[in-house]
């Protein structure tokens, strides 16, 4: 398997009209990638219904892109990734500062992570130039 942290093969386009649809397409490819467990998509959608990820956009300013970062517990993962997805349709997620609030995100970027660091730990490691971690 490849020591990067931005796989080529796990960069999708998703026409998935749900956050669910889209829970159940990408867990499978990656569980036929090995690249997470049986209990995968379970747990994503457990913990994405009691701790949403979506990041609302819009008080930067119109026409940003609102997006999620879904993720979940290192024992479902074989390895450290994150998996952008790019939605055809926007769909709706629940916010992360506000769970009650939805709104629609055009991107997700999903983690896999598979040492139990922090999740923010994970994303900074996306510094321009330095996707070989």
């Amino acid at each position: 398997m490849s020591d990067l942290l931005l796989d080529p093969r796990c960069v999708f386009v998703s026409t998935a009209t749900s956050q669910r649809d889209v829970f159940v397409d990408i867990s499978s490819k990656l569980e036929m990638m090995g690249y997470v467990k049986p209990g995968f998509l379970d747990a994503l959608i457990v913990r994405e219904k009691e701790y949403p990820t979506g990041i609302d956009m819009s008080p930067i300013g119109p026409g940003v892109p609102s997006f999620a970062v879904p993720h979940t517990n290192p024992e479902y993962v074989n390895v450290t990734r994150v998996v952008p997805i790019r939605f055809v349709e926007r769909i709706e997620w629940h916010d992360m500062v506000n769970p009650e609030a939805k709104f629609n995100i055009s991107f997700a970027f999903m983690i896999l992570n598979h040492l139990g660091d922090c999740q923010a730990n994970i994303l900074s490691l996306l510094a321009p130039g330095d996707f070989s971690r």
